[in-house]
């Protein structure tokens, strides 16, 4: 049997451009539904500090899915250029990152000017955590977390 020579499709195209135009006329545009009800999260500013890759990404899709416009950054320089540099509305910030801790981020950045507010997640301890809370952070969450509880915490904090 012989087999059909593959055909290579340009990154160009579209599903579209492959209906006939008889396809493609009985096509009708159907806008998504809005949500069923919007949240404190919607439209949110939020800085999320988090140097795992995969943690970062996997909050990040999540805070996005929710309606929050998402800028992240995976170091402690990067955390302080961001909050120096823009508004924000909250700030989810891990505690051990490169370029500087957490907790330093906090510091220096207060210093310069206010703080939104802060909800540190962290693998840290006890001690970090308490540090946290002295330096201004509302909530201090211990990983693993359950996205649900990030949520509910981020809301309160934009309340």
């Amino acid at each position: 049997m012989q087999h059909p020579t593959p055909v290579r499709i340009p990154d160009s195209y579209s599903a579209l451009d492959f209906l006939t135009e008889a396809e493609s006329s009985s096509l009708a545009v159907v806008e998504a539904p809005a949500p069923a009800s919007t949240t404190r999260l919607q439209g949110a500013r939020i800085l999320l500090v988090e140097d795992d890759p995969g943690l970062r990404a996997a909050l990040s899709i999540r805070l996005e899915n929710e309606g929050c416009h998402v800028t992240d950054a995976a170091t402690g320089s990067a955390a302080r250029w961001s909050l120096l540099s823009c508004s924000f509305d909250a700030v989810i910030l891990d505690l051990g990152l490169p370029n500087g801790s957490g907790l330093d981020v906090l510091d220096e950045v207060s210093r310069a000017k206010s703080l939104p507010p802060v909800m540190v997640l962290t693998g840290s301890d006890a001690d970090e955590r308490d540090r946290a809370r002295a330096y201004g952070a509302t909530f201090v969450l211990t990983k693993p977390t359950p996205f649900d509880v990030v949520k509910e915490k981020l809301s309160r904090l934009l309340g």
